[in-house]
């Protein structure tokens, strides 16, 4: 919704019609993430948010507090700690949180064949929370009364995907020293990528941006430096592209479950 906004204004009201069209059929047929099995918890944890939030930056929870946890516990300690926090320092926590994982996504989940489906992890599961983050802050900075839907998404995000991270990578062997020369390297990427799936083209464009949005965005410094590592990383790293060989066991394994 906000690219598609944003594309309008760039190339003005003769693709609003089309662009505008596909986006409500997009919408229509769109699954709804928190009606997700993994994500069941969070109609019951909505509407325990806070009526009020605090404004005490002295009381904002640390980075350590959103990892390693349940989604559900994920998303109650969210709660918890809106009582006490200014909303977007919060959002703030959840956004580097969100980034840690994407930075120690660990790919030797991308390379198992025996594994369940919803061990289906890759690279994408992890890119989603940035830009998803990035959407959130700038949606409920206009419209604040979805900030505890946001909030609450992100953390769903951050509690499924803790799960599936290797904590010996360090945020020192991909830290960025040089923003621009950094920025530099990523748009000469974009502009010669090689992804023969759009996906995988699509979801380097975005995450980009995202990532470069936030880093203008006033975020507390260390909160910018792991979600440009994060991204340093994702642009750096290899991605597996078929799964004949899982797809068959998962499959059989499928098929077995009808015997």
């Amino acid at each position: 919704m906000l690219h598609a906004g944003r594309l309008i204004d760039r190339l003005g009201r003769r693709v609003e019609a089309p662009l505008l069209l596909a986006l409500v059929r997009s919408l229509v047929n769109a699954r709804r993430e928190d009606l997700i099995p993994e994500f069941r918890g969070y109609a019951k944890v909505l509407p325990t948010w806070p009526a009020a939030n605090g404004a005490s930056a002295s009381r904002l929870p640390a980075l350590s507090d959103m990892l390693d946890r349940s989604i559900d516990a994920t998303m109650k300690a969210v709660v918890q700690h809106a009582r006490h926090a200014a909303i977007e320092d919060l959002y703030g926590v959840m956004l580097a949180a969100a980034a840690l994982n994407l930075l120690r996504y660990d790919t030797r989940y991308q390379e198992h064949t025996d594994n369940s489906v919803a061990d289906n992890i890759g690279w994408l599961d992890f890119t989603h929370g940035i830009t998803f983050g990035n959407a959130v802050r700038l949606q409920c900075r206009k419209f604040p009364e979805l900030w505890p839907q946001g909030l609450l998404q992100m953390a769903c995000f951050v509690g499924r995907n803790s799960g599936f991270v290797d904590k010996g990578i360090a945020l020192a062997d991909w830290r960025v020293r040089d923003r621009r020369s950094f920025e530099q390297d990523c748009l000469r990427h974009l502009m010669d990528h090689g992804e023969p799936e759009y996906i995988h083209s699509a979801h380097l464009v975005k995450t980009f941006l995202a990532a470069r949005e936030e880093a203008d965005a006033g975020l507390p410094e260390e909160t910018t430096a792991i979600v440009q590592a994060a991204v340093s990383r994702y642009f750096a790293e290899p991605l597996k592209r078929k799964h004949a060989k899982r797809t068959a066991y998962q499959a059989l394994d499928f098929v077995a479950l009808e015997d």
